[in-house]
């Protein structure tokens, strides 16, 4: 059975300012606002949440000389996350999370005979707020109140230097190294990153091309392993429980251009392992509890392969491409320590992009998207242990103990209730995979020309022909019979107005 979301918004306001201030020096200012806002309603329970991004860059450009440029940069961003949820007479809870960055930096572009060396210095102070909680939940004649909030800061500080060697008129290398130290009281990491990328054109229209790069995150996005409900990602600095993550990643390709037909193809495949990976234990909350403890490490590997046809010529352009892919996981303390597939595991995926310009003024645009079903986490039994419960004693899924401990709060592996301790059994994470999810968005952009700059008005559809794509899933109790239910997309009508000075 599904329930459609109907209450949905969004909206995305991008301001982008160019000023020539000298013959020498410029001056950029951008920015953007987007929020996102999903109100559900499944029978007596009544959820919201609602995320969104706020970023201001600045960026003062200076030529010194002919082959040397400098750039000053003024940072800063902030994400936020929102969710409420409610059952009238039962429970009221909400819960936050967000992270603010302010940051300062300096880069130089040095242009030197086959050389083009790009270095700079970049300090940033990130602001963490994990969790924010205020609780309620009445049971006949008892209230609790919960009220809890956290904030954590640290610095991170990053110099980095870049050569473009161009040896030879078909052969050409990216060389960079990269230098960092992390700040808080969490704890104090540093690292090196080196990166490089080579190319060489072994005959006119073949290209042949191969990277590899070490990177280094020292802010951890956790989530659910595999999980199956709405956003409720969260934020969180690197500590001793938590070491900042790292990933080595290997890529090798081939691409040829068939000059006639205006066609670019390519094929390339990529290796990446990483290591000090962080996830949520199954059944815990990071918003609704201590995160150091309901976080766990591990490693992981993905790999896979593109192949992708381009045409960038004429008044219909686009590409179309094809990626099959596998991540898997492997934590010592999930899945009985054994590897399984993650919730970013989607076998194929396969985009049809196009654009088609009848004339300068009016622009058509079309994406077809489909994405293979990928894994999650679904209890498959419950039960309820009792505080005076002895070990191997259990209660059915469907007593009224049961019940009124996963109405207060939900299914969990290992959660705390005031009528004991809910536990599941979901055997493997990636036992159970979703729906694949296809869709098709379309647009018309309707360009006029001012005597200054230009008019565009947009209008578009996402999922056009209203695919039932799930969003989430999500476990419904009846009895001692327990269903799964999926809330989905439907068609979203979408209005952009761009005007440019």
């Amino acid at each position: 059975m599904s329930y459609p979301i109907l209450p949905l918004s969004f909206y995305d306001l991008t301001a982008r300012f160019h000023t020539q201030l000298s013959k020498r020096d410029q001056l950029y200012i951008s920015g953007y606002l987007g929020r996102d806002v999903i109100r559900l309603k499944m029978d007596e329970d009544r959820f919201k949440s609602k995320w969104g991004n706020t970023l201001l860059t600045t960026r003062w450009n200076h030529v010194y000389k002919k082959g040397l440029a400098g750039n000053l940069l003024l940072i800063y961003s902030k994400y936020e996350l929102e969710a409420e949820a409610s059952r009238e007479g039962v429970y009221s809870s909400y819960a936050g999370s967000s992270i603010e960055d302010r940051g300062l930096g300096y880069e130089v572009l040095h242009t030197w005979g086959n050389h083009t060396i790009r270095t700079g210095i970049r300090s940033t102070h990130h602001q963490f707020m994990p969790r924010t909680r205020h609780d309620q939940v009445t049971i006949g004649q008892n209230a609790f109140h919960l009220q809890e909030k956290q904030e954590l800061e640290a610095y991170e500080n990053n110099l980095f230097v870049e050569d473009e060697w161009k040896l030879h008129e078909r052969l050409s290398f990216n060389i960079g190294l990269r230098g960092s130290m992390w700040t808080s009281k969490q704890g104090n990491y540093q690292s090196i990153e080196p990166r490089m990328s080579a190319k060489w054109s072994f005959a006119d229209d073949w290209a042949l091309k191969g990277s590899y790069s070490r990177m280094n995150q020292y802010m951890h996005l956790v989530s659910e392993v595999a999980g199956i409900g709405l956003p409720t990602d969260v934020w969180v600095p690197s500590s001793q429980f938590a070491p900042p993550q790292q990933s080595n990643q290997w890529a090798l390709g081939i691409h040829r251009d068939i000059v006639p037909l205006g066609l670019g193809l390519s094929v390339e495949g990529y290796y990446k392992d990483m290591n000090n990976i962080v996830a949520c234990r199954p059944g815990t909350s990071l918003l609704s509890g201590n995160w150091e403890e309901g976080i766990t490490t591990g490693q992981g590997k993905s790999y896979g392969a593109e192949l992708l046809l381009q045409r960038k010529k004429g008044k219909f352009s686009g590409w179309a491409s094809y990626t099959l892919s596998w991540t898997k996981y492997q934590f010592d303390e999930l899945n009985s320590g054994k590897e399984f597939f993650a919730k970013q595991d989607a076998r194929h995926v396969i985009t049809l992009t196009g654009f088609y310009k009848p004339s300068p003024r009016v622009r058509l645009s079309a994406v077809w998207t489909l994405t293979s079903a990928t894994p999650f986490y679904v209890p498959r039994t419950q039960y309820l242990i009792k505080p005076h419960q002895s070990v191997g004693e259990t209660i059915p899924v469907g007593t009224t103990h049961a019940v009124n401990a996963m109405n207060m709060y939900g299914s969990a592996n290992g959660n705390n209730t005031l009528e004991g301790l809910m536990v599941s059994d979901a055997g493997a994470l990636d036992s159970f995979r979703g729906e694949a999810n296809h869709r098709l968005d379309i647009g018309i952009q309707m360009i006029k020309p001012k005597k200054r700059g230009e008019r565009i008005w947009e209008l578009g559809v996402y999922n056009a022909y209203g695919a039932g794509n799930p969003l989430m899933f999500y476990g419904k109790q009846d009895g001692v019979e327990r269903s799964l239910y999926k809330v989905q997309w439907f068609a979203i009508p979408s209005v952009t107005y761009v005007r440019k000075f």
